[in-house]
């Protein structure tokens, strides 16, 4: 998925926002706000040697 839109931004721009308006365009949105925390998690998790939870929000 990073991959297909890399090349789309990159190489065609005009084509990311039908993306997003698309049918999947939630899903893709979903994915790219979550990542970068998702990767925050990953290497605290990595930097600490145990599982690293996120409080919750109550």
């Amino acid at each position: 998925m990073f991959y297909y839109l890399g090349s789309v931004t990159r190489y065609r721009p005009q084509q990311f926002d039908v993306v997003l308006d698309g049918r999947y365009g939630g899903f893709v949105e979903e994915v790219l706000t979550s990542q970068p925390r998702q990767l925050v998690y990953l290497l605290a998790s990595e930097f600490v040697g145990r599982e690293v939870t996120q409080p919750a929000l109550v």
